[in-house]
């Protein structure tokens, strides 16, 4: 699960309602993006922009804090992340609560304990990059 660990800026970030995709099931702490105007689980490498903060209220609407560059995040890796990953960008598992040791996604490591599995990393999201053309 994400969840904010700290923040660049004394403010903290308004509750937004926003709509899930039909049929897909939107858990506390999971990584998001938008989709034909609806919340869905990012993939590995894509973009996050928001983080979901509780269940689907009476309308149906998820509470939902869009990602900041202020922002950092806590959660735990599906491997262990070494100190020598600090300033890597990973990749997010496909549970969309956690992350891999894998290079290539959108979450910098910013700090990591190095346990030897299940590491619990502090980090910031950043759109990932693009390929050469």
């Amino acid at each position: 699960m994400f969840k904010i660990a700290k923040r660049g800026v004394a403010d903290v970030a308004p509750i937004e309602y926003m709509e899930g995709t039909a049929s897909e099931t939107i858990a506390l702490g999971e990584a998001l993006k938008v989709s034909s105007g609806k919340l869905t689980k990012a993939g590995a490498a894509d973009e996050v922009t928001h983080i979901c903060m509780g269940v689907k209220n009476d309308r149906g609407l998820f509470p939902v804090i869009a990602v900041q560059p202020y922002m950092y995040f806590e959660t735990t890796s599906t491997a262990t992340v070494a100190a020598t990953s600090v300033g890597t960008a990973v990749k997010l598992h496909t549970d969309g609560l956690t992350v891999t040791a894998t290079v290539g996604g959108p979450f910098v490591i910013d700090e990591t304990d190095g346990a030897t599995t299940n590491s619990t990393v502090v980090g910031h999201f950043t759109k990932p990059a693009t390929a050469a053309a």
